[in-house]
């Protein structure tokens, strides 16, 4: 914090020699009206942290996607790759270097989320087209008083685009890239009557793969296909928008890989201090201490260097379970998209239809209400181990469906004294992986504790041989932390809320929100019976607005935030016998979960410089996050269960309920188990973004942010196999880089034969991440290039872009996962650990092509 602390004293002193007028005026940045706070309010006088793009900003910038854009806001970040899985399957938004390590893909354990037109949706933000998109707004920090669940740490906000009343119209957008790749939008738009006017569009977007496997097929092939309609019906006073949107995702197998933690061990020999006050000195072995070898560099599991070599079709034993042998669950059985037989990948439909209404009121006042349902289905199977070594493959389909209803009155905000008042309610219904998932290892070792490899060189997995009893390798009927059952989550959540400004002065306002939220879960895991939870919470937020002259304005603020607690899975219907095992690993473990609690305070100041040609807003941040979920293993011999009578497992032998399990041999029988544990961390950053017109030709944009988190208090054993510690006090949070930055330059100009020629560059830095909450594994920083030039008149728009131009190899996203590539014990499958990675698309070129009409 001290870093943060002088960096922005340095900041603000620096900026009191630009706040006199400048040599140019003859251009200025427009005013951005925003929605953030559920109503209008201008960018540059609402006291939030929020970063907008327009519809001409994300042109001009050729984003084409919420993670191209996400590099370009400070204090956020997103990628395909959310959590421990290459692809687009799992999505995260991640904000103010806050990262969550659940064990689920559950939405309920997010800790922010997206809207469209303001309605809450679940996943797939990778298939809305942003072509559809008239305002894109990344609000960070806690929302929770406002927006209530799931926007913990923040919220993006895609306004969609209103039909055009006054004529009929349409556009024309092709895309032709490297790889395959083809991107057309198409829309049409108009009048139908006096009132209503309507509009249509399609996208479909294909890319062939970008990397090459050894088996002969292609990494990384992506399609979407997507088609939305809306409607608006306008009165002298009101206005009714209905919309629909429908597409359809089939990815194949992911550009992804493994880097094993033993064939890249450079922790042995090395000696660690850490903030774990029972293992205060430690020395790391069979793991990466340092940074992570990059693409070329890393040794695979082979023992060459072609990491990015994930399998693209199934083996032939794993294609038949897969696909046949271990049947789908009625629960997802035709409720799901399917996939070609034998091959790995994604497909997923989403269907979502939302209304928003508004009347105003004579007095000044309007009524506002939404309402939104969503529905999405996805089958998804996976090259389990992420290399070309043929072990693990999992079958992980889910489904979500929810809806969402939102009524508020907005008073005259003319007046001294404002408000809006409002309620909702939210139901979600996520069902995943539990009772349909489904997966093969094709070589394990036993069933039983781990023993030695008779004197094998266990570096050499080929040396490690697979258990007799088992020719046809572990077949599972559900994911390897689930054994029988349902994994669902069911939630009711209803709020009233309430917002008030008061200008004390004509420079002063203080605001007052408040939720009153209630929360009713039912939740229902593999190993656990059915589990209701309710929550209760009053989640405030107070900001004080100084506004001294009409290009400043500073605020403070203080919010609250919680997540819902969870019913501890294997732990919440665990047995006596079985609950003191999980405590010998972690003493204090819980059958239910508490709330996770974020208390947030932040100060920003927000300017208009240089006779309004820039514009500059600088906010700091701190925070304090109590009861953060974790994850832990534990190594169990569990009681028989009445399901397990007269079982013929051979490693699942019970007479009688209580037994312990044990296998035909009479040997106790032990599994390892994932576990909630829950923890403390602090928070604190500083975010920078402005934008300046240099002359009418020149424009200069730029942010940076910096994100210091630091865990108090954080149990997490994943590691301690090869970390030997499991206290993780003093640590960073992983996936979040401690700085990052961009800088954007465009230049326009009108040629002699009237056309508009445009050009832009894109310089985006990514910093340093850490793997995993040891801490141990540090992903290298990497600066991305991007350029774009064309011309552009009347309604034609031609473009030459490159994407990388630098050729920057480099890690996306790397993140530790368990070796399921090396034959290996299932009593000891968390000791043999690597890091997860996506690689860097390479230098693309591209040709874009617009037309309206």
């Amino acid at each position: 914090m001290k870093k943060l602390i002088v960096l922005s004293t340095v900041f603000f002193v620096a900026m009191s020699g630009v706040l006199s007028p400048g040599l140019y005026a003859q251009n200025s940045i427009e005013e951005i009206v925003v929605t953030a706070r559920k109503k209008e309010e201008n960018l540059s006088e609402i006291p939030l942290s929020i970063s907008v793009f327009s519809a001409d900003d994300i042109q001009e910038g050729g984003f084409k996607n919420l993670e191209d854009l996400s590099l370009q806001v400070a204090g956020f970040q997103h990628s395909a790759q959310g959590g421990q899985a290459p692809g687009r399957v799992n999505s995260q938004l991640r904000f103010r270097g806050m990262n969550v390590n659940s064990l689920s893909e559950d939405p309920s354990l997010n800790i922010a989320t997206m809207f469209v037109d303001g309605v809450y949706v679940i996943g797939g933000y990778h298939s809305i087209p942003l072509e559809e998109v008239s305002r894109v707004e990344v609000v960070k920090g806690p929302q929770s008083a406002l927006y209530g669940r799931s926007t913990f740490g923040g919220a993006v906000n895609y306004i969609t685009k209103d039909p055009n009343t006054d004529e009929t119209e349409g556009s024309i957008d092709l895309t032709l890239g490297e790889d395959g790749e083809m991107i057309f939008y198409g829309s049409f738009e108009g009048p139908i009557t006096d009132m209503l006017s309507g509009r249509v569009s399609v996208k479909s977007y294909e890319r062939d793969g970008i990397f090459k496997a050894t088996d002969g097929g292609e990494m990384g092939e992506e399609e979407t296909q997507t088609i939305a309609g809306s409607l608006v019906a306008k009165g002298d006073n009101w206005k009714l928008k209905l919309r629909a949107f429908h597409s359809e995702d089939r990815d194949g197998g992911p550009a992804g890989g493994y880097i094993l933690g033993y064939r890249n061990d450079t922790c042995t020999g090395k000696t660690v201090s850490t903030g774990d006050p029972a293992n205060p000195t430690v020395n790391p072995s069979g793991y990466v201490c340092g940074n992570v070898p990059g693409p070329g560099t890393a040794i695979d599991y082979f023992g060459g260097t072609n990491v990015i070599d994930m399998n693209t079709s199934l083996s032939s034993l794993a294609s038949s379970w897969l696909y046949g042998g271990s049947p789908i669950s009625p629960s997802f059985d035709g409720k799901v998209p399917t996939l070609p037989v034998g091959s790995y990948g994604m497909a997923r439909d989403i269907d979502r239809i939302n209304a928003n209404f508004s009347y105003d009121l004579n007095n000044g006042g309007t009524i506002e209400a939404s309402a939104g349902y969503n529905h999405v289905a996805t089958m998804w199977v996976r090259d389990f181990d992420y290399s070309s070594q043929s072990n693990s493959s999992s079958r992980d389909p889910y489904i979500s469906h929810d809806r969402t209803y939102d009524i508020k009155y907005i008073s005259d905000q003319d007046q001294r004294l404002r408000f809006l008042v409002g309620m909702n309610r939210y139901q979600q219904n996520f069902i995943h992986r539990g009772q349909g998932g489904a997966i093969i290892i094709e070589c394990v070792n036993s069933f039983g504790m781990p023993t030695p490899w008779g004197g094998a060189d266990i570096s050499e997995p080929q040396n490690r041989p697979c258990a007799p009893f088992l020719p046809n390798g572990y077949r599972g009927n559900n994911s390897v932390d689930t054994n029988t059952g349902n994994n669902s989550d069911n939630v009711l959540s209803q709020g009233i809320y309430l917002g008030i400004d008061y200008d004390i002065s004509d420079e002063l306002t203080l605001s007052v929100e408040v939720r009153q939220q209630k929360e009713e879960i039912e939740q229902i895991f593999a190993r656990s019976n059915i589990n209701e939870l309710e929550f209760d919470n009053t989640l405030p937020r107070v900001i004080l607005r100084y506004i001294p002259n009409e290009n400043s304005m500073f605020y403070a603020s203080y919010s609250q935030g919680v997540l819902p607690g969870k019913a501890n899975d294997s732990v919440a219907n665990a047995t006596d016998y079985e609950l003191e095992q999980y405590k010998v690993t972690q003493p204090n473990v819980l059958r239910f979960l508490d709330e996770e609690e974020l208390d947030s305070m932040e100060i920003g100041w927000k300017g208009t410089l240089l006779d309004g040609r820039a514009t500059l807003s600088v906010a700091l941040y701190q925070a304090d996050w109590a009861n953060q979920k974790g994850r832990s293993t534990a190594v169990v011999n569990e009681s028989c269960r009445a399901a397990d009578i007269g079982g013929t497992a051979a490693n699942r032998v019970c007479n009688a309920i209580g037994d312990k399990v044990r296998d035909t041999a009479g040997n106790l029988v032990y599994n390892v188990r994932n576990f909630a544990t829950m923890g403390d961390s602090e928070i604190s950053g500083i975010e920078i973004e402005g934008n300046i017109v240099l002359n009418d030709y020149w424009t200069l944009s730029g942010t940076l942010g910096m994100a210091d988190s630091e865990f108090q208090d954080y149990q997490y054993n994943f590691v301690s196999a090869f970390a030997k510690y499991s206290q993780m006090a003093g640590n960073t949070m992983p996936r979040y880089p401690e700085d990052m930055g961009s800088l954007s330059a465009s230049y326009k100009n009108t040629m002699n034969n009237g056309w508009d020629m445009f050009f832009r560059a894109d310089l985006n830095y990514f910093g340093e991440t850490y793997a995993d909450e040891s801490n141990l594994a540090t992903c290298e920083s990497y600066t991305l290039m991007n350029a774009r030039g064309g011309i552009q008149k009347d309604n034609v728009r031609m473009e030459l872009y490159v994407n990388n131009l630098g050729d920057e190899e480099a890690w996306t996203a790397c993140t530790r996962w368990s070796d399921f590539a090396s034959p290996s014990a299932f009593a000891v499958f968390t000791a043999f650990q690597g890091i997860s990675v996506s690689p860097m698309r390479p230098r693309n070129i591209g040709l874009r092509i617009s037309y309206d009409f």
